[in-house]
């Protein structure tokens, strides 16, 4: 039986986005797990022949937290899964479960993610040299139609941003700083409507496992 996601039924959703490293081998093992699972974590867990026993009741992560969308490239010497995860209040911890398995003792040696949280203001990653996301501003804004999302644009620094706002014709190529823009977007749309977010560098243990 197919899930049925419960992103759109429960709010304040945490969404990450994983790159594990690894042999070819367990990514790709990984990544079929992921990929017939429907969404299910503990089934992805089943997928691999781990046993779940006592982790699935209704309150757990297992249960409430999704993956989807899992996607490998193939390196010279080793491999990259990138997968998006979907969990409750906060980013899930079963990925530093997965490194624990005995199986993939040495097989998966690095866990970098991006998490966000709006709600609750939770913007983080763990990858400081940006290998896999080099972003560190988040920018909100109103869209032109009402009934449209808000736009977010993320970007490297405020050059890189300002520059993503003049491509899209969000705001006059006039206007090259935050301040100025800032006060453009208020002024069309109502005070506070121009936000930008830091994205924080925070240490996980789970970076690395070599």
């Amino acid at each position: 039986m197919k899930r049925q996601s419960q992103i759109d039924t429960m709010a304040n959703y945490t969404f990450t986005t994983y790159w594990v490293e690894g042999t070819k081998e367990a990514i790709h093992q990984l990544h079929d797990a992921i990929a017939n699972a429907e969404g299910w974590t503990s089934k992805a867990f089943k997928n691999l022949g781990i046993n779940t026993e006592g982790k699935e009741d209704e309150y757990s992560g297992w249960f409430r937290a999704e993956w989807h969308n899992p996607k490998v490239e193939d390196k010279d010497d080793y491999s990259v899964l990138q997968f998006e995860e979907y969990y409750p209040w906060e980013r899930g911890t079963m990925m530093p479960d997965l490194f624990e398995e005995e199986r993939f003792e040495g097989k998966l040696t690095h866990l970098y993610y991006y998490a966000e949280e709006r709600d609750s203001g939770v913007f983080q990653t763990n990858d400081a040299e940006g290998k896999y996301f080099p972003n560190r501003l988040v920018i909100s804004m109103p869209p032109e139609d009402e009934d449209d999302e808000w736009v977010s644009i993320y970007a490297k620094d405020e050059a890189d941003a300002v520059r993503q706002l003049h491509e899209q014709n969000l705001v006059p190529e006039t206007l090259n700083d935050f301040a100025s823009i800032k006060q453009y977007v208020d002024e069309k749309f109502g005070e506070d409507s121009f936000e930008v977010a830091t994205i924080q560098e925070v240490y996980h243990p789970f970076a690395d496992f070599m």
